[in-house]
């Protein structure tokens, strides 16, 4: 296993010990986060739904 695939491992277990003992935690680090604003004029917003069935598409209809 790499490095990398460890310190996520151990990222997961401590979210899922997180969420099990001390679940406000989540929900006040989520109330700390900073957010964007919409964008303006001119500029464009891409939204990944990395929870969707086709997040491995690289294209939509005609358009690569």
């Amino acid at each position: 296993m790499s490095d990398t695939t460890l310190s996520r491992a151990a990222d997961y277990g401590r979210l899922t010990h997180i969420r099990a003992s001390r679940p406000e935690e989540i929900a006040e680090a989520a109330a700390r986060r900073v957010r964007r604003g919409l964008p303006g004029e001119g500029e464009r917003l891409l939204i990944i739904a990395a929870d969707h069935a086709a997040r491995g598409a690289l294209g939509v209809r005609d358009r690569p």
